[in-house]
Parts: structure tokens; sequence; C-alpha cells
């Protein structure tokens, strides 16, 4: 019997980084917006400040003046993982659906904050793998005041139990 896909999330606050890795990939955006409210994005040499460990599990995505999202640049890690490449693909190009619409939900988010977005949540993949995840979605700018990329960077772990599974929480369908 496969597991449906399942994701539960709870935001954090990103003044309080839930470990070290968070904290330093923050702190990195904060040096490189200076006194702006938001970083420029000048380039993939942006991903060279961040240690090089977390680069496959990080993704940068366009925000179309639309309001859609089209990922540039797509960790290797989440090819492995998701079994296919999205680079140059929109975000609503994600499976299942369920999970497309929560992340464009969060992305939407991060726009209309335009400040970063940290929340932690479990999840069952397709594998039947029982999971658990922190995401930290870094809004930047082309002209200071309207977000026009996004840096999602990805911590995946593997629970040792599947009870939390019992809850009756699910994103779509």
């Amino acid at each position: 019997m496969s597991l449906p896909y399942r994701l539960q999330t709870q935001e954090i606050d990103p003044a309080s980084p839930p470990n070290e890795a968070v904290k330093a990939c923050i702190d990195a955006w904060n040096r490189w917006r200076g006194a702006a409210t938001m970083p420029a994005w000048t380039g993939p040499e942006r991903l060279l400040d961040l240690p090089a460990w977390v680069l496959p599990f990080a993704i940068v995505a366009d925000v179309r003046p639309s309001g859609g999202f089209v990922y540039r640049f797509w960790g290797s890690g989440f090819t492995t993982l998701h079994g296919y490449d999205l680079t140059g693909k929109s975000v609503s190009d994600l499976k299942p659906k369920g999970f497309a619409e929560m992340v464009e939900r969060s992305m939407r988010e991060v726009c209309r904050r335009k400040a970063p977005l940290l929340y932690e949540g479990d999840y069952v993949s397709k594998n039947e793998v029982v999971g658990s995840e922190i995401v930290l979605r870094l809004p930047l700018s082309h002209d200071g005041s309207s977000v026009s990329h996004i840096l999602t960077l990805v911590w995946i772990g593997v629970r040792e139990t599947e009870d939390w599974f019992r809850q009756d929480t699910a994103v779509g369908g």
C-alpha cells in the first residue's frame, strides 16, 4: 500500500533559526542586503557566498510580472529527490498538484512580506519515506522595492517514527 503525499508545516521566526546552518544562510542574506530591505540578485555568484553543501538543495526562482514563478536554478539534490529537473520550468509543474499549490502560496507570501519566510514541515514522499524539512525562502530584488527572485534553501531529514502521520492534516488532495 502506498502512502499519500502529505505535508504539514509550521512557520518559524527567522530571527530564531533552528540551527547554525540556517543561521549562516540568513546571515549571508543580511550581509548582501546591507541597509536595503532586500538584497539584489546579482547572478549565480551570489550562491558562492553560501556553504557549498547547501547548494544541492538550493533553488532560485524568477518572479514573473504575471505573478507566476519560474525556476532559474534547480539544485541537483532536488533532481534526485523528485526524479526530474525543473530548471526553466514553472513552479506549477511540481508534482503532486497540491504540493505545487503550497509552494506557490509560500512564494506569494514572500513577495507580499518582502522578507524571509522560514518554516519546518513533516512529509511522506512518493517512496513512502517519512521525513522532515526546514525551508528558508529569501527575497531578492532587482530594484530594491519589488521581489524579482526568491532563493529557497531546504534541509531534509528522515523521521524515526510515523506517529505524526496518523493526524488528519494534509495539503492538496
